[in-house]
């Protein structure tokens, strides 16, 4: 059975598989563009549960400011008892049921049409595309955009590159006290913890005198640290905070994390157009895709849009330029090798290497984690914090930069062809 009803007669333009964040932000954007677009998921109004936490000033002038719950003008690092850094810039976490709310109405009424169901397949032809849902309806589109998160079938990807994870185990707390001054969070607290093990370390957010987020989390690692060991860590953790004032009433929520790092990027050769964490754009090395994906919502459905004038084939082409032009394939590389670094740490080893990370002049530390920087940037990044580090630690990244990753991290570090 093909879907149509009497409100929307003919195929739409563009299908978007996937009703989170990126999904909403590109289907939205595209009618803006005036093209009529569906989107389809399993459960498109199920509630978000993610915790999400942003740079203030990727919102400047966006409507999702709105959906600012709390806001931190003071981001504080803490590598040990003597090594403190705190980041001139403020930090936000948004309310998930608000940003929902804000996204799906903003679709709605855009004119995205929402199609509860789960695509199986998705055929390409002359004309656009064919996407068959696992209970047999099929949908006729011009394109199709996947937006349904890491790991999605429907994209294929480029050889080689090995997945790291992000983990992370988190309880929201009501408490009877809390330490932390108004306006403070901890973005990155490794205090305690054994110095040769794999490193974790605490995001805390206070949201308000009696509510406390924490979490804790692996950065990268391979394989992912597993739920229990973060679990046991956290809870070692609070202990240890009860020692200083910490007084927990109880949990009111807990949340599990796990965000594949360093997937190997779609394939921009193909005709289904991977966006969000289905198309790569989870920083390779912090973790951060959200206002990415807002930001390049625009500029993708806009070219996108121009691409449909010449037919689907040069609409996903257009489409996968904007996402990923030359610069950010660059950058990318060595954002992923950044992650490589990293995924190989110990806890002592990522403190030497924060501490000279997070003296970089200027904005450069936080623009790396926000994954802004020009591959230029990125490379004297680099450089400052490895002319930092220990003997010891530079001779080991001189060994990760040294191997099998050797040719693509020099053609990434190049001006000319990306990687």
């Amino acid at each position: 059975m093909l879907i149509a009803d009497a409100l929307h007669p003919l195929p739409p333009d563009v299908l978007v598989v996937g009703v989170g964040p990126a999904g909403l932000a590109i289907a939205r954007a595209c009618a803006d563009e005036g093209l009529a677009v569906t989107a389809v998921a399993p459960a498109p109004r199920r509630p978000w549960a993610p915790t999400y936490g942003v740079w203030m000033d990727e919102l400047d002038g966006r409507p999702e400011v709105a959906c600012v719950e709390a806001l931190y003008p003071a981001p504080a690092i803490e590598l040990d008892d003597r090594r403190r850094f705190v980041l001139s810039a403020s930090y936000a976490r948004l309310s998930a049921p608000a940003l929902q709310s804000l996204m799906l109405d903003r679709a709605e009424r855009g004119g995205v049409r929402l199609v509860e169901g789960a695509v199986a397949q998705v055929t390409h032809h002359d004309r656009g595309a064919e996407v068959c849902l696992e209970d047999g309806r099929r949908i006729e589109a011009a394109v199709v955009v996947d937006a349904s998160g890491a790991g999605s079938p429907l994209v294929a990807r480029e050889e080689g590159g090995r997945e790291a994870y992000q983990a992370a185990y988190g309880e929201l707390l009501e408490v009877a006290e809390h330490d932390y001054d108004d306006g403070e969070m901890a973005l990155m607290d490794l205090r305690g913890g054994d110095p040769g093990e794999a490193p974790t370390f605490l995001y805390a957010l206070p949201l308000g005198p009696r509510r406390l987020f924490v979490e804790e989390t692996s950065l990268v690692r391979r394989p992912a640290l597993p739920q229990e060991a973060l679990r046991r860590r956290l809870a070692a953790r609070l202990a240890r905070l009860a020692r200083r004032g910490l007084r927990v009433r109880r949990v009111l929520a807990t949340e599990v994390c796990r965000i594949p790092m360093g997937t190997p990027l779609p394939r921009r050769s193909q005709r289904t157009i991977g966006y969000g964490a289905a198309g790569g754009m989870i920083h390779p090395a912090s973790g951060y895709q959200l206002a990415r994906a807002l930001q390049g919502a625009e500029p993708t459905a806009r070219a996108l849009a121009q691409g449909l004038v010449d037919g689907p084939a040069t609409a996903a082409a257009r489409a996968y330029a904007a996402i990923w032009p030359r610069a950010r394939l660059r950058a990318w590389a060595l954002y992923t090798f950044g992650m490589d670094a990293l995924a190989s740490f110990d806890l002592s080893q990522l403190r030497g290497f924060l501490d000279a990370f997070f003296r970089l002049p200027g904005d450069q530390a936080r623009r790396f984690l926000r994954g802004d920087l020009s591959p230029a940037e990125i490379c004297v990044a680099m450089a400052r914090t490895f002319a930092r580090v220990d003997a010891g630690l530079r001779t080991r990244l001189l060994r990760l930069g040294a191997g099998a990753g050797s040719r693509t991290l020099l053609r990434a570090a190049l001006p000319g062809d990306p990687p």
